[in-house]
């Protein structure tokens, strides 16, 4: 005795196509995971992350020094040349602190211990 399937009814219409549907939906599935995988864990960088630091509500601005960057397929050395760094930060116009105030500094991925340096 056969009984009917409400499944069965839904993926005849498929399976009779030769799966070509299923391959367009795994096709974009794996599509659409390697997307969210660029723009979330960023593999393909080719220079370190920019850090986010604030003290309070206010944004300082940040300077990129030389670096060695590895990501997932290339990696490159960059030599900033400054003489200082207030060569350095000569772009940016000086931000006042008062000397009790705490420093946030964050990041999207956390550093690797005993990989950054930062100069004040």
């Amino acid at each position: 005795m056969k009984k009917n399937c409400y499944f069965h009814s839904i993926l005849t219409p498929i399976v009779n196509k030769g799966g070509s549907t299923i391959k367009k939906i795994s096709l974009l599935i794996i599509i659409g995971l390697i997307m969210i995988g660029i723009f979330i864990f960023e593999p393909f960088r080719l220079e370190p992350p920019t850090p986010n630091v604030t003290i309070g509500d206010v944004d300082i601005p940040t300077t990129q020094g030389s670096y060695c960057w590895k990501g997932l397929f290339l990696a490159q050395c960059k030599d900033m040349a400054y003489t200082s760094l207030f060569d350095m930060a000569s772009t940016h116009k000086p931000t006042v602190v008062s000397s009790n105030e705490k420093i946030k500094i964050e990041f999207k991925i956390k550093p690797i211990a005993g990989t950054m340096e930062l100069e004040q």
